[in-house]
């Protein structure tokens, strides 16, 4: 399953689509490339490394930065100024990275090409 969330128009929107395995990446960039360029998104990764590796994958193409328990102190503080100034619009994080996180204007919450704990799809945006 696919879940994902947006914002048009002040109408919160939830999707789930169920996609196969090899078409996520494909089926992601789809849906970033339909918001408005710079528009803030949260991903939500069940694992450090496919966090890691979805933001270099898509931060190519959309600029983003990763947030998890094994980056330093620093690396998070600068992944979220990164993330809250615009320079990098997509946000990469972890569920418990996640966890208390205050950011406004987040218009897209697509969440996990794996199992994510459905608590956290509570994100308010």
């Amino acid at each position: 399953m696919f879940p994902y969330y947006y914002k048009q128009n002040n109408v919160n929107l939830q999707y789930v689509e169920v996609v196969p395995q090899m078409e996520k990446d494909r089926r992601l960039e789809q849906i970033l490339r339909t918001q408005e360029r710079g528009s803030k998104a949260i991903i939500f990764c069940s694992t450090k490394r496919l966090c890691d590796q979805l933001a270099r994958s898509i931060g190519r193409n959309f600029g983003a930065a990763a947030i998890h328990g094994d980056k330093s102190q620093g690396e998070r503080d600068w992944a979220l100024n990164q993330f809250r100034s615009g320079k990098s619009p997509i946000l990469v994080a972890t569920d418990v990275a996640a966890r208390g996180l205050d950011i406004k204007d987040i218009r897209l919450v697509p969440s996990s090409f794996e199992y994510i704990d459905e608590s956290l799809m509570e994100v308010e945006v």
